[in-house]
């Protein structure tokens, strides 16, 4: 009776093992269902930055459902925006998802969002735990993967978006069209300088030359090339004019034409050239009585936001009460610039008041920290030692008052 009672237990301990089986399976099933009937109506990802190549959003949020599916060692990395994926959908409409996690990049890609994020789920799930995770790179990588990936993780997070806007676009438009479809390793120096050459001494030249010595740099450091090819590569000269600030007369003139006209940028020009900002700093500055702070321009990203103060000039405080800053953007201010004075560059009124400040005898070092301007690295003294009280530069920005004749 006893071993009949064990055997009929052997039989529903199987049965029920094959039941668990088929219920796991089937949940597999419905869950690769459940993708597939949200694709259609899967929400596009957040786009933050847009240019004429592709669409770019900073992160990718997974919601506590898709989390779920993680396993577990990776599910608190992406619970917080922080932890989330970068997502990248390219012009081809295709959704390129990637994590780095301590040092392995995963990485999927579908034209259908849901089935890209499943993919990235699946990846994750196909090791047990991440110390256990190595890179699967295929023997032969494509000039263009590994530029794209070095920009998007090495690159991006330390640069401001202006400065990764500017290297996508010399990297998409120039570099890829020439070197994207070859093998990393295959390019050769001759072919980098042959290309090089092909811009003559131009700007776009000397960009190209920077954005690919960064990257080949990298490159060997990493161990992807045994040596980098722009090693031998000669820099392009680009001339670059020298700034000249306005003369006393082309002072008069550009001012009398701003308020004669009331041209609607008029108190943006006027701050420029008597207080020396730079014209990404216009629109962050705050104007009261006797200071103007702005936002410094010069800092790398993730570093902490710096705020500089520039007195008030006589000369600028002809023009109080200031009016209101229109919203425009940069471009915008220098072709109005350009119309008004076409023998100059907007940023050649930072170049005159850092003359004119001179000229009336405040001293260099003052004027170097009203500009924004570091003093040389050997001078320990004036770099970090050196404070200057608020009554002292009150004091010497009365010295920056003077007349057109």
């Amino acid at each position: 009776m006893d071993k009949f009672i064990q055997e009929c237990l052997s039989v529903l301990s199987g049965a029920a093992r094959n039941i668990q089986s088929a219920v796991i399976g089937l949940s597999g099933y419905f869950s690769g269902m459940d993708y597939a009937e949200k694709a259609r109506g899967e929400p596009p990802p957040r786009i933050l930055i847009e240019n004429k190549t592709e669409q770019v959003s900073e992160f990718l949020e997974f919601t506590e459902k898709e989390i779920l599916k993680m396993p577990k060692e990776f599910r608190k990395l992406f619970k917080t925006k922080g932890g989330a994926a970068h997502i990248r959908k390219k012009k081809n409409g295709v959704y390129e998802i990637r994590r780095m996690i301590d040092g392995v990049n995963y990485y999927a890609a579908s034209k259908n969002l849901a089935l890209a994020k499943k993919k990235f789920i699946d990846i994750l799930n196909q090791i047990p735990t991440a110390a256990a995770v190595t890179i699967q790179r295929p023997s032969v990588k494509l000039f263009k993967d590994w530029i794209d990936d070095w920009l998007e993780i090495v690159k991006k997070p330390k640069i401001k978006e202006v400065t990764f806007l500017n290297y996508r676009n010399y990297i998409d438009k120039h570099i890829i069209p020439k070197f994207g479809d070859a093998d990393v390793k295959s390019v050769m120096s001759i072919d980098i300088q042959q290309f090089i050459n092909s811009y003559g001494e131009s700007r776009t030249a000397q960009r190209i030359y920077e954005v690919m010595t960064s990257f080949y740099t990298y490159a060997e450091n990493a161990g992807i090339i045994d040596r980098s090819p722009m090693r031998v590569i000669g820099k392009p000269l680009h001339y670059v004019e020298e700034k000249k600030p306005l003369t006393l007369a082309e002072e008069k003139a550009f001012v009398e034409t701003l308020f004669s006209n009331s041209n609607p940028y008029r108190y943006v020009f006027v701050v420029m050239l008597y207080a020396g900002l730079r014209r990404s700093e216009v629109k962050t500055s705050v104007i009261d009585e006797n200071w103007i702070t702005v936002k410094c321009a010069k800092q790398r990203r993730g570093q902490p936001v710096k705020f500089r103060k520039i007195p008030v000039s006589p000369m600028l405080r002809k023009f109080f009460p200031i009016g209101t800053f229109p919203n425009v953007g940069d471009d915008v201010l220098t072709r109005v610039f350009k119309k008004i004075c076409p023998n100059h560059n907007l940023h050649e009124l930072r170049h005159t008041f850092n003359s004119r400040a001179r000229e009336c005898g405040v001293p260099k070092e003052l004027v170097q920290k009203w500009c924004g301007h570091k003093p040389p690295s050997r001078d320990v003294n004036e770099s970090v030692y050196m404070h200057y009280s608020d009554e002292y530069q009150l004091r010497e920005i009365k010295k920056v008052e003077y007349t057109y004749e």
